[in-house]
Parts: C-alpha cells; sequence; structure tokens
C-alpha cells in the first residue's frame, strides 16, 4: 500500500493524498480524488497488515439497528493473522510510531510543533538562534516589484516583544546552502563515505525494535495485574484498603514508568529508521562522481542537512 511506503518517510495524511492523486492512483471506489481523512482511516487499519479487530462497533438500537463506536460497550476481539496482508508489519508499526511522533514532535524551548510538510524544501527546518521557534516563509512588499520572500521567526510575527530576531532572505539561505552542499559534501566524495561508515556503525534498527517489544510485552503483563487486582477488590469488599492502595500504586508507576521508557524508545526508533533512509539517499548520490547540485530538493537537502540555525540576516548554521 503505497501511504504506507510515504508516511514512514514523515508524511501527514494532507501530503499522502496529494502524492497519490499526483501519480494518477485511483481509490478503491475508482475515484481520482483522496480524502485526508481516508487516508487516515487506511494508515490505522490493521486489516492492512493481516491482523483483524472485531467488534470495533457495537449495535445500540436493535430497531433501526444504529451502530456506534465501541468505547468498552462490548469486549474486542483481535486476531493476528486472520488473513494474507497487504503491508508487512514492521512498515506498518513503524507507520502508527511516526504519526504518534509527528502529534508530539515539539522544538524550541517553547516547545512549537515542528510540522512535517513538502511544500518547500527548507519548511520547519529553520530555528532561531534568539528563541529556538522555526522561522516561517513569508512576503514583504507583495505584488511589487521590490517583493522578497523572507524566513521570520515565528515569535517576532505574533509581536516584536516576542523576540527581536531580524529576518532572513530565503534566496540567500537557499544559495548558502546550495553552495555548502557541493563544496562540503560533494566536492570530497572520500570525505562523505567517511561519514557514511560512521553513521553505519550506530544504526542498529532491530536492536531498538527487540527493546521496544519486550518493554510491551512487560507493561502488558503489569496491566493484567493491575486488572486482576482490581476486580479482586471489586469481588471482596472486604479486602485491606491499604495493602490494595499499595498494590495499584506498584503496578501504575511500572506502567507509568515502561510507557514512557518505550516513547523514548519509539523516538529513537522513528530517528535510526530516518538515518536509515539518509544514508540509502546518500549511497544513491555517491554513484554520481559528476552531481552538483544546482536547486534545493527537499529529499537531498534532508539528507544532508537536520536542522539550520539562524543566527542573524548574514549568518546561518
Amino acid at each position: 500500500m503505497s501511504c504506507f511506503f510515504i508516511a514512514v518517510h514523515g508524511v501527514g495524511p494532507n501530503g499522502i493524498a496529494k502524492k497519490l492523486m499526483e501519480l494518477g492512483l485511483l481509490t478503491g471506489a475508482g475515484n481520482k480524488l483522496w480524502w485526508p481523512s481516508t487516508i487516515s482511516r487506511i494508515l490505522e487499519n490493521e486489516k492492512y497488515m493481516g491482523d483483524m479487530l472485531q467488534q470495533k462497533t457495537v449495535s445500540i438500537d436493535y430497531l433501526n439497528h444504529t451502530r456506534k463506536k465501541n468505547n468498552d460497550h462490548s469486549p474486542t476481539y483481535y486476531t493476528e493473522k486472520s488473513h494474507e496482508a497487504i503491508i508487512d508489519k514492521e512498515t506498518f508499526e513503524l507507520a502508527q510510531r511516526i504519526r504518534k511522533n509527528n502529534s508530539r514532535n515539539r522544538i524550541g524551548k517553547d516547545k512549537n510543533l515542528a510540522k512535517f510538510t513538502n511544500r518547500y524544501p527548507l519548511s520547519a527546518m529553520i530555528i532561531c538562534n534568539e528563541c529556538g521557534r522555526t522561522l516561517k516563509r513569508r512576503y514583504w512588499n507583495y505584488g511589487k516589484p521590490s517583493q522578497r520572500v523572507m524566513q521570520q521567526c515565528g515569535n517576532y510575527l505574533k509581536g516584536k516583544a516576542n523576540c527581536q530576531a531580524k529576518a532572513s532572505y530565503q534566496d540567500v539561505i537557499e544559495g548558502t546552502t546550495i553552495q555548502m552542499l557541493n563544496d562540503v559534501f560533494l566536492k570530497d566524495l572520500n570525505g562523505m563515505k567517511t561519514i557514511k561508515s560512521v553513521i553505519q556503525s550506530t544504526v542498529h534498527i532491530d536492536d531498538i525494535k527487540s527493546k521496544i517489544n519486550i518493554l510491551e510485552e512487560h507493561m502488558q503483563e503489569k496491566e493484567i495485574m493491575l486488572s486482576n487486582l482490581i476486580d479482586t477488590r471489586v469481588k471482596t469488599p472486604h479486602m485491606d484498603e491499604s495493602l490494595f492502595n499499595l498494590k495499584y500504586r506498584e503496578h501504575s508507576t511500572g506502567i507509568k514508568e515502561q510507557s514512557i521508557e518505550i516513547s523514548k524508545l519509539e523516538i529513537k526508533h522513528i530517528e535510526t529508521y530516518e538515518t536509515k533512509g539518509r544514508i540509502d539517499k546518500i549511497n544513491e548520490l555517491l554513484q554520481d562522481k559528476n552531481l552538483k547540485i544546482k536547486e534545493l530538493n527537499t529529499e537531498v537537502l534532508r539528507s544532508f542537512i537536520y536542522k539550520i540555525i539562524s543566527i542573524s540576516p548574514s549568518e546561518i548554521v
């Protein structure tokens, strides 16, 4: 399923819908128009990896057959490998982790959201050195001969009192970045090979995934123990309250701690996967010994550069 492979590169439902339409792919109903809500439902549907969750909805009125989402109204039943998979389980689970991470991925002191978008290569990549916010693309003197595209701190746009950083010319940033890519990364391919080998030595996707699986199993065990404890309390009202509270806190704390650890590993897993993708792109670029970048390309740019820090209108890092 194409949308899963696009999703694991950090593209959201809107971007995926746009890409599928650009490729001329049709929906299951034979339509050319893809809705982001349709993409979201596909990405969340476990059936694509060969599993099936039964009783997602329940009937609340047997006379008019009204159904609603099953929010603990009735038990659900999950069956693994119930049918032939369309997408492998690892890709499906990675897509879920990336979507989850995209919703909470924050940068800068003020924790502003870093938005994933492919509208233009520098989107969400440039960080203000003064306050940590991402710079936003805006026009100066729009519609006039002196029109320029600028990169301005998001905090400054809310009011000069929030940040004093001055805007930078986008064409200057683009030109500087292109020159840096050509002079630093592509001029000496031997140096690039050394960088690549160092990165490869630190990428261990399977190790991280294995740790996540072990922690998830332990957390499920604790959740079962907590559920059993609550059932015991309900069935035996005279159970010692202090003992119940002690056990309840113990299981709850364990679940919370493991959930935090899983979240950290999931972020690391996504970053490692993205690093592997960057290495694959670098390998592809290294095949062309005469490669020279003339304009910014999102895929190439993000293979080499993680973030750009705007120090001043004339200086970036």
